[in-house]
């Protein structure tokens, strides 16, 4: 049973989340909860990760024990709630929600029954709407917040180096991993390169090089390997002709944080990479070839990055931070992130279950008292 006052609002009729006997199936949950996790070559590279949602688990499913839920008792095909993380599993149940990492920060969540990201029924729904002074107060000030979160752990003797060695103005391409499913559904030419596991990492990193290097001249461009990715003798296997441009390796252990920190970054161009979320906390412009959290059908003219490169300088004037566009996508994206508090509310947890996790966070913190 729910407590009957819970955190803001008095609830007279306490309910439970769930019905006795409701069984969640967490994909994969036995692997990441396992004995050996940390030893775990498989998650290894991205233990950060996993464990981000080894939490999002426990705290999902200690919430729901409280009403005598059970946990992966039921294959998942016929349990009463499964989470699948991101899209990659095509297991048949009506009651499954996709859940994947959020945007600002990546810590936070993203749930919905269609799918994530571009998928995910907030990007689907997305419809610009000019945003109010209070509500860029609210995006700036959760912005102050995150760089100095991502700014504690920065040597800024690196930032010093690097503007040393880098001298001059650029922007940055990060790449992608070839099985990175945003670039499944990119709806760019780009999407022809994905696959289920990775394997051709180099081929859509040649492509990206090759699409850069064509419409961009004027401007150094600072190619970047995506951290995780394990292709051998990546270097030998990705070439550009311009010799005024560059390629950062994994090994060398750069950060996007840390090229932004050098006030030299002009933009990104990205296919449809999180980095260009993570740009704007530095009121750094994109261009996006492909989709993310919005329908093109319905964006039409309000896209909030620009798409083609022959844009680039028009975007390098832009101020991001703002710009309407750019304000309404991030309100969207930030009001439908979850939290780990979020999943420790019974009400929350209760009427996520409820829609099939077609519900907005931001919506329900609302309702329970949070603001």
């Amino acid at each position: 049973m729910i407590k009957e006052t819970i955190i803001g609002k008095h609830n007279p009729n306490p309910q439970k989340v769930v019905k006795d006997g409701f069984n969640i199936h967490f994909y994969k949950f036995n692997e990441m909860f396992g004995d050996d996790f940390f030893e775990n070559e498989k998650f290894k590279n991205e233990i950060n990760a996993y464990i981000d949602i080894r939490g999002a688990y426990n705290t999902l499913y200690k919430t729901l024990k409280s009403s005598n839920a059970s946990l992966n008792y039921l294959d998942a095909k016929f349990a009463d709630l499964f989470i699948c993380w991101s899209n990659k599993h095509d297991i048949k149940n009506s009651n499954k929600i996709f859940m994947e990492h959020g945007w600002l920060p990546r810590f936070s969540f993203q749930l919905s029954p269609l799918g994530s990201n571009a998928l995910g029924h907030y990007a689907k729904e997305y419809v610009f709407n000019e945003i109010t002074d209070k509500q860029r107060d609210s995006i700036l000030r959760h912005f102050s917040t995150l760089k100095f979160y991502f700014e504690q752990n920065i040597d800024f003797k690196k930032i010093d180096y690097l503007k040393e060695q880098i001298k001059e103005e650029f922007v940055i391409f990060p790449f992608q991993l070839a099985n990175d499913f945003n670039l499944k559904h990119s709806n760019s030419c780009f999407a022809r390169f994905y696959e289920p596991e990775q394997g051709e990492n180099h081929l859509f990193a040649q492509e990206c090089i090759n699409f850069a290097e064509k419409h961009v001249d004027n401007i150094k461009i600072i190619f970047k390997q995506h951290p995780v990715d394990n292709t051998e003798n990546f270097s030998e296997k990705v070439f550009y002709d311009n010799k005024k441009n560059s390629l950062i390796l994994k090994e060398d252990k750069i950060s996007l944080t840390e090229l932004f920190l050098t006030g030299l970054c002009k933009g990104i161009i990205s296919v449809n990479s999180n980095s260009v979320h993570e740009a704007l906390l530095w009121g750094i412009p994109s261009i996006c070839a492909g989709t993310l959290i919005w329908n093109e059908d319905t964006v039409k003219n309000n896209r909030p990055f620009g798409k083609d490169l022959e844009d680039l300088d028009k975007i390098f004037k832009l101020n991001v931070l703002e710009d309407q566009k750019t304000l309404s996508y991030i309100n969207n994206i930030l009001k439908n992130q979850w939290y780990l508090s979020d999943f420790q509310n019974p009400l929350m947890v209760k009427h996520l279950i409820e829609t099939g996790g077609s519900c907005c966070p931001n919506d329900l913190r609302k309702e329970y008292g949070f603001y």
